[in-house]
């Protein structure tokens, strides 16, 4: 069987003559790539039937099917009509008024299209037959014809009724189909883009990635949440999540199409967007509030060690005196006063011990005059008073530079960490470590307790640990918790040699 196809585009001959010769290979195939070379092609070529397809429902068929239907060399070869715009309902019932022998709508099986192709070659070879036997022929022409309308029709209405953009394009990268939801995504009507190669849809300046995804899409790779925006033709651009597949030829091999499924994530997007905004004002104000905090716990240590430490140091002075001018006296009846002195001495040595205290937990001077790592061994020997745990720190021989935001943060976790090791671990040995690795700091805790588990650490009432990762973070470190197979817990903080730019506790 000879079959001529003609079209009205000269960049489809190469695809539309493969796609025929895929599906009939008992036969010859032939392609225009215009109307005019097509006319000429049909009454050299003389075909069995002739493909013609003109995208668009209008005055060219009809003069091409009144064309072959008045040249005497062509007037009996069938027309099969293939069109990719609806024509009226009516006009359906009615093919023969344009010339053609038969009319179908894209999306069409291909395969179908050249079983009805077949059918209506042998229709037309049989107008010697028997009446019957035409009529027969006549029938299956018209069911097969019903069933494919049919079928297209619903194909068409479950893309239209989908609620996500779906789109089409053959393997040169031109659209074949898109559904409703695509057009109101785009603003484009059918007439508009159907043919056109679809690189016009993205925004320039995402368009060469987009393209390459559509590439890999129409090479067979498979997409499953592939993000590509979308411009409408007012400008305004929608970021769509994307999978897609393929649609192979009979052979099972050669891709003839690509269809793809879009989801619209641009309102989430962009609560994603406002979300990491606010989330990066709070990280700011905490910042701030860090900065503020430490400040005013060092302006208050140096006024109660000063300014406090100094009148305690004095009334205990005078105690002093006053208890040592009663014992010169030598008067048995000044022993009572002198014994409320003697209290009042211990009382005011026990308050600057206090005092002391005080002042080192709001701001340990060690940690300002001596550097980071005395002020870990001075928090570890006063945990080790405390709590009656031993503790082994291994530290580098020389002080590191640290940068006052690093040397804080580093003392503040490691305080919070004893703390935890104290109230919950149950441990009896504790190891603590200080190195340097790959331009940061690090810090180990080790125990022997009981550990530490997922729950405790997802609790949204570790307030703790949640300062600790905070603190770490608005610096650009980390802290990590493990729980060791043989028991116990490890906390490592890492952070970097200076704070973040920006950044200021």
């Amino acid at each position: 069987m000879k079959i001529l196809a003609i079209h009205n585009d000269e960049n489809k001959r190469g695809s539309l003559t493969g796609m025929l010769s895929n599906f009939l290979s008992d036969g010859e195939t032939a392609t225009s790539g215009s109307i005019k070379e097509g006319l000429a092609m049909a009454r050299t070529f003389l075909p069995d039937a002739i493909l013609l397809y003109i995208p668009m429902f209008g005055p060219d068929m009809f003069e091409v099917c009144q064309a072959l239907k008045e040249d005497p060399a062509t007037r009996r070869i069938p027309v099969m009509v293939l069109t990719v715009q609806k024509s009226d309902p009516s006009s359906r019932n009615h093919d023969r008024d344009f010339g053609g022998d038969a009319f179908l709508i894209k999306p069409v099986a291909l395969g179908e299209m050249i079983a009805q192709v077949r059918a209506l070659v042998r229709l037309n070879q049989a107008e010697d037959t028997s009446p019957a036997e035409r009529e027969s022929l006549e029938r299956a022409v018209a069911e097969r014809t019903a069933a494919l309308r049919e079928t297209t029709d619903y194909l068409e209405n479950l893309l239209d009724y989908a609620n996500a953009p779906i789109i089409v394009w053959d393997p040169e990268f031109k659209i074949t189909r898109f559904n409703r939801a695509f057009e109101r995504l785009t603003g484009r009507s059918a007439a508009a883009v159907l043919g056109v190669e679809l690189s016009f849809l993205f925004p320039p300046d995402t368009r060469a990635h987009s393209i390459a995804h559509i590439h890999r899409a129409s090479a067979g790779e498979y997409w499953e949440t592939v993000e590509i925006p979308i411009q409408h033709v007012d400008g305004s651009v929608r970021l769509l999540l994307w999978n897609s597949a393929v649609v192979r030829g009979p052979d099972g091999e050669r891709i003839i199409a690509t269809i793809a499924q879009g989801h619209d994530i641009t309102a989430r997007k962009q609560a994603e967007a406002a979300l990491h905004h606010s989330r990066e004002q709070l990280r700011a104000l905490s910042v701030r509030l860090q900065s503020l905090r430490e400040a005013e716990r060092a302006h208050i240590a140096r006024e109660i060690h000063d300014e406090l430490g100094q009148m305690l140091t004095g009334l205990k002075m005078d105690l002093h005196w006053a208890e040592n001018g009663l014992e010169e006296l030598k008067d048995a009846r000044l022993n009572p006063i002198l014994d409320k002195l003697v209290a009042a001495t211990e009382l005011a040595d026990a308050t600057i011990t206090t005092v002391q205290r005080i002042a080192s937990e709001l701001r340990p001077g060690v940690l300002d005059r001596l550097g980071l790592m005395m002020a870990l061994r001075h928090e570890i020997g006063q945990f080790q008073q405390r709590t009656g745990i031993p503790c082994q720190l291994n530290t580098p021989e020389e002080e590191p530079s640290f940068s006052p935001e690093v040397a804080t943060a580093f003392y503040r976790i490691f305080q919070e960490t004893l703390t935890n090791v104290a109230r919950h671990a149950a441990a009896s040995a504790l190891e603590v470590s200080f190195r340097s690795e790959d331009g940061c700091f690090i810090l180990e805790v080790r125990d022997n307790g009981k550990g530490i588990d997922d729950a405790a650490l997802a609790s949204p009432h570790a307030l703790g640990l949640l300062g600790m990762r905070e603190r770490a973070h608005l610096l650009g470190g980390t802290v990590a918790f493990h729980r060791q197979a043989t028991g116990g817990a490890i906390v490592v903080v890492r952070l970097p040699a200076t704070a973040n730019p920006g950044t200021d506790l």
